[in-house]
Formats: C-alpha cells, structure tokens, sequence
C-alpha cells in the first residue's frame, strides 16, 4: 500500500523520488496529513477487520453520514417548518426529513453531467454533480444511510456518458 501511495503521489507531483513535498506545489499539509493517515492504516497495531471497518466509519463521519442506522424516534428530529406546513430535519443526517405523512432521503440520487466552459479547465469538459430535489426517496426506520447512487444526466451538449 505505501508503494503504490508513493507511486500516485510522484505521477501526481506532489512529491518527488524521495518522498519530499513538491516546492511547486503547497501542498506541504496535505501531504502530512495524508502519509500521516496512510501510516496508522498500514500499520500491524491494527487487524483488518479493524482497518476496514475504521475506513467504513471514518468515511461516514467525514461525509456527515450517521455510524448506525436512523432509528426516527422523536429525540432525532428539530422542527423546520410551522404549525400550517410541520417538516421535520434528523439532526443525526441532514439529507433525511419528515412530514406528517411519511420521511424521505433527499440524497439517495446524486446526478451528474459533462459540462464544459472556455473559462474553467481550458474549456475541457469536467463532472458537474446535483441533486434533483424532486428526487426524495421515501424511507422506513430503522434506516441505514448508504451512499448516493451516481446517475448520469444527458444533456445536449453531452448526450453519452462516455467522451
């Protein structure tokens, strides 16, 4: 594993044959912090099962995701609406909400397109991500949060999602 991170750090110059931070790039932080990570995960303190599921866990905290499944019990939602439209929010995952009839996942689709603009990337074409708000998937408790599912959105310019 620390061969092929140092591998990907020098084709991406960040670092050189040596393993010292790139002066072209200020990345000097970055770096640590990722050879800091790479460190502890490559390590024999830990077992696998240990290293994967603290990969599984620390992906999902740093994604604002919960670590065990919504349980929709009343001590896990603020109220963000009035008396004339109640909504709720879960206070534990900011994609989840409720209303009088049903809760729903407002994250469960995240789309994405080509776009392109002569300003940005020289005018290559680049990944646009959004979430379609009319995209809510309706849920029940428990409920685990898993990760978006890409979807591809043709766009005229773009019709194909391979270019």
């Amino acid at each position: 594993m620390e061969n092929h991170a140092k591998l990907e750090l020098i084709r991406h110059q960040l670092i050189d044959q040596d393993g010292n931070v790139s002066t072209a790039k200020e990345t000097s932080g970055l770096i640590e912090l990722v050879m800091g990570l790479l460190n502890v995960y490559s390590s024999d303190r830990y077992t696998d099962a240990e290293k994967e599921m603290s990969v599984d866990i620390f992906y999902r905290l740093i994604n604002n995701m919960p670590i065990s499944p919504l349980t929709g019990e009343d001590s896990e939602w603020v109220s963000i609406g009035d008396d004339e439209a109640p909504l709720w929010k879960n206070i534990r995952c900011s994609t989840v909400f409720k209303d009088q009839e049903c809760a729903w996942d407002t994250d469960v689709y995240f789309n994405w397109s080509w776009s392109s603009d002569p300003v940005f990337n020289d005018g290559k074409p680049f990944k646009m991500y959004f979430v379609d708000p009319n995209q809510r998937v309706k849920i029940k408790f428990p409920y685990v949060k898993e990760l978006p599912n890409k979807v591809f959105v043709p766009t005229e310019a773009f019709p194909e999602e391979y270019i």
